[in-house]
C-alpha cells in the first residue's frame, strides 16, 4: 500500500501503542459514554431503592396498625369491616413493594450490562498503558518482551471490548495489523506477519485455529543500512532450505522512494537480519516497488510478486513477478508485468498481489484504490501460468466495504491443513477509517465455484 502512515518513525513505538491501539479500541469518548451510562444507571437504581425503602416503612407501619387493630378488635369488639379495610391497604402496599422490587432488579441488571463494557475498556486501556510504559522504561533489560507481554495479556479483554463497543465480530485480532501474511507451519499452526504497528516493526502473531492470535516479539530488529527505520510494510516469508527469508518494503534513506528488501533467520518467527547493501527490487523509473509476495509454481520454483508505484508520478500502478533463486535473495530473468491498473474502481492503483493455484487455474488476488478509504477493495484475475499472462475475472471487486468492515484489502492467500484455501486481509471497522484507527486482521474462506471465486 503506497504512502502508508509511518507511525513508528513519527511517534516511536511506545507512542504508537497508545496512538494506533488505544485510540482505536478504547477512545476517551467511549470511556466517557460508558461512565455516563453507568452513573445514570446507578442514580436510577438509588432512586428505586429509596422508593422501596419508603414503601417498606409504610408496609411496616401498616402491619403494626393491623396488629393493633386486631388486638383492639379482640378487646373492644372492633368491627370486622375495619379489619378488612386495614388488610386491603396492607395487600395494596405489598403489591406496590413487589412492583418496586422488580424495578430495582431490572435496574440492577441494566447497571451490570452497562458496566461490563466500561470494565472491559478500562482493563484494555490498562494493558495498553502497561505496554507503552514498558517501552518507555529505558532501564529495563528487555523492553520489547515486556511490551509484547502486556499486549498479549490484554488481547482477549481488548477483543471483547471491541465486540461490545462496536459490535464488530469478524475481526480476529483487536490491534492494528495491516498487510497480513499468513504462513502455515506443518503441525505447528500458523504465523501471521504484519506492517509495523503496536507489535513492533514487522509484527508477528501465532495461532493454532486462525481465530485466537497470540502476540509474539517483532520479527525484524533492524532494517538494512540503506533503509530508513520505521517505514516497514507488507512483510512475507518463505522457506529456502534450512533458513527463512523475510521480504518487506522499506523507504530508501534520504528519499520518499520505497523499495523491497530481504532478511534471513533460522526461525520463521525471527529475529530476521537484513545485511543487504542494496534493495532486492527497486523500480526507480516506476516510482519504486512495494508489497512483496513469494509463491512457488507446480515444479517448486520460487517467484516473487510485487507492486510498482507508478501512480505516485501520475501513472498507473502495476503488478510484477520474477523468478527467485535457491537462496531466496537473488532474482533471475526479466520481471514480467501481470496486471496494470486500468479499471475505474481501482483508481489507478493495484497492489498487494497474491498468487495461488486454484484447481487447474492460477489466480492473482490484488487490492485496488486508496488504502485509507472505504473504496479500497480486492479483485482477482486468472492467469495462464505462474508468470502470467493474467486477465481480470470480473469487472468489479470480489471483496468490498459492507456492514461489518470498510476498505478491506491487503489480502494474502494461503492453505490450511486440509488443503483448502483461505485469505488473510485487513479492514477498518465501520465508521472509523484512517489513522489512528486500526486496520484489523480478518481471515476468510476462499471457494471456487463455476461462476468464480467466492470469499467469505
Amino acid at each position: 500500500m503506497s504512502r502508508r502512515r509511518p507511525w513508528a518513525a513519527r511517534v516511536g513505538l511506545a507512542a504508537l501503542v497508545v496512538a494506533s491501539v488505544a485510540t482505536s479500541v478504547v477512545t476517551v469518548r467511549q470511556l466517557e459514554e460508558a461512565r455516563t451510562d453507568r452513573s445514570a444507571a446507578f442514580e436510577a437504581q438509588a432512586v428505586a431503592r429509596t422508593d422501596r425503602a419508603g414503601m417498606a416503612d409504610e408496609l411496616a407501619a401498616l402491619e403494626r396498625s393491623l396488629a393493633v387493630a386486631d388486638d383492639d378488635a379482640e378487646r373492644d369488639g372492633t368491627t370486622a369491616s375495619a379489619l378488612d379495610d386495614a388488610s386491603d391497604q396492607l395487600a395494596l402496599m405489598r403489591a406496590r413493594i413487589e412492583q418496586v422490587r422488580k424495578q430495582v432488579a431490572a435496574k440492577t441488571a441494566e447497571v451490570r450490562k452497562r458496566q461490563q463494557p466500561l470494565d472491559l475498556l478500562v482493563s484494555c486501556q490498562r494493558s495498553l498503558d502497561s505496554a507503552a510504559g514498558a517501552l518507555r522504561d529505558r532501564a529495563a533489560p528487555d523492553r520489547a518482551s515486556a511490551a509484547v507481554g502486556a499486549l498479549e495479556a490484554g488481547r482477549g479483554t481488548c477483543q471483547r471490548a471491541l465486540s461490545l463497543v462496536r459490535g464488530v465480530g469478524s475481526a480476529v485480532h483487536p490491534y492494528d495489523f495491516p498487510d497480513p501474511f499468513v504462513l502455515r507451519l506443518d503441525g505447528l499452526g500458523y504465523l501471521a506477519y504484519g506492517t509495523n504497528g503496536p507489535g513492533g516493526s514487522i509484527q508477528v502473531l501465532a495461532s493454532t485455529d486462525l481465530k485466537a492470535w497470540k502476540v509474539l516479539r517483532p520479527a525484524l530488529t533492524s532494517v538494512a543500512a540503506w533503509a530508513e527505520p520505521g517505514y516497514t510494510w507488507a512483510p512475507s516469508v518463505m522457506r529456502f532450505g534450512d533458513r527463512w527469508v523475510l521480504y518487506y518494503a522499506a523507504r530508501v534513506r534520504g528519499s520518499k522512494r520505497q523499495c523491497i528488501s530481504s532478511a534471513t533467520s533460522t526461525s520463521p518467527a525471527g529475529p530476521f537480519v537484513d545485511d543487504t547493501i542494496l534493495p532486492l527490487v527497486c523500480q526507480a523509473d516506476l516510482g519504486g516497488s512495494i508489497d512483496p509476495s513469494p509463491y512457488r509454481d507446480e515444479l517448486g520454483f520460487a517467484h516473487l510478486a510485487w507492486k510498482s508505484e507508478s501512480e505516485v508520478g501520475g501513472g498507473r500502478a502495476g503488478i510484477w513477478t520474477q523468478v527467485v533463486g535457491g537462496d531466496g535473495r537473488t532474482l533471475f530473468g526479466p520481471p514480467r508485468r501481470l496486471l496494470l491498473a486500468d479499471r475505474g474502481w481501482e483508481s489507478r492503483i493495484v497492489e498487494n498481489p497474491s498468487m495461488a493455484k486454484v484447481g487447474d487455474q492460477w489466480v492473482l488476488l490484488y487490492s485496488g484504490n486508496r488504502w485509507n478509504s472505504a473504496d479500497y477493495a480486492m479483485g482477482y484475475a486468472t492467469c495462464a501460468s505462474a508468470m502470467g499472462p493474467c486477465t481480470r475475472a470480473r469487472p468489479d471487486p470480489v471483496v468490498r466495504t459492507d456492514a461489518t468492515m470498510q476498505g478491506p484489502g491487503g489480502g494474502e492467500l494461503f492453505r490450511v491443513g486440509d488443503g483448502s484455501l483461505r485469505v488473510a486481509f485487513a479492514a477498518w471497522d465501520p465508521g472509523v477509517i484512517g489513522y489512528p484507527n486500526a486496520r484489523r486482521l480478518h481471515v476468510a474462506t476462499v471457494t471456487a465455484t463455476p461462476l468464480g471465486l467466492v470469499i467469505g
